[in-house]
């Protein structure tokens, strides 16, 4: 049913528990993902404004911990960060329009920062020691980078730049040795996370997805194009392509154990990307 968060056993996927949020599920769904941070699963869980916002759960058996905030989920997905020596759960909430942060043993407020951005999917970078990047869908605000800092009460939030040129729309950007890579609606972007200054674009892939990988990308065109682009500021520069689907695919490439997963509307396909076997042999006659 929608709204419901299960623990199932990895060895034979029977059920280890389960927990319904109740309530109307948002328009597109609960598409919030869990994030599972030592013993606590966190989650944006309301479906109105009567229920709780933030739920933290015992991941071993699905009990509350705590709970925080209130009103309905939106579509962007938690993330932890360790910010002036203080573990916290960042959220980009639907409610207010607001990047929220909240204790990550208690689920007390610490910190928020309001945005005029609405159509929010994405999820926050976090750029150690201190800054959070944001963005969203809404052509009027595009990508934020807030720096979070200690004050005497609490925590205070300096927005240090603005660019309006990196709406994400579908696929969150990726975050490598300082420089974001992200899409723009329909235009593949790098831009510095220090300055916000942009480096490049590149057209082509429609509103496309990504995934790091070391110093390269793996980058998915919504027609189902494959590239790998090397991650450098320099240029865009592109090391191969392959059809990886055959139709419309706004899911993000996932990465694990040198396969890469791909999902489109009708199909899922994996593709083997672990680098190859050294050669052995060959400082003793050059043997293959």
């Amino acid at each position: 049913s929608p709204g419901r968060v299960v623990a199932l056993d990895v060895a034979d996927g029977s059920r280890l528990w389960s927990r319904d949020f109740g309530g109307e599920a948002p328009r597109f769904g609960y598409s919030v993902s869990p994030l599972v941070d030592g013993d606590l699963l966190v989650i944006e869980s309301g479906a109105d404004d009567s229920q709780p916002g933030v739920l933290a759960l015992d991941k071993s058996d699905g009990e509350p911990r705590w709970t925080a905030l209130t009103g309905p989920t939106g579509y962007s997905s938690p993330i932890v960060a360790e910010i002036a020596g203080v573990r916290q759960y960042v959220f980009f909430r639907r409610v207010g329009n607001e990047v929220v942060s909240v204790a990550a043993d208690s689920g007390e407020l610490l910190w928020k920062h309001p945005t005029p951005a609405l159509a929010v999917i994405t999820t926050p970078i976090f750029h150690p020691p201190d800054r959070i990047f944001v963005a969203s869908a809404d052509d009027a605000f595009g990508g934020s980078m807030l720096r979070i800092s200690r004050a005497e009460e609490g925590f205070a939030v300096e927005e240090l730049w603005n660019e309006r040129l990196m709406r994400n729309h579908f696929s969150t950007s990726v975050l490598v040795d300082g420089f974001l890579y992200g899409f723009d609606n329909g235009t593949f972007r790098c831009l510095d996370a220090e300055s916000g200054e942009r480096r490049w674009a590149k057209r082509g892939f429609g509103k496309g997805s990504l995934v790091a990988a070391g110093d390269k990308l793996f980058v998915l065109g919504d027609g189902g194009v494959l590239a790998l682009v090397e991650a450098t500021p320099e240029e865009y520069r592109e090391l191969g392509r392959t059809t990886g689907l055959s139709a419309r695919a706004w899911t993000a490439p996932s990465l694990a154990n040198g396969r890469l997963y791909l999902r489109d509307f009708d199909e899922m396909v994996s593709y083997d990307v672990s680098a190859p076997e050294p050669m052995t042999g060959a400082a003793e006659g050059g043997q293959r």
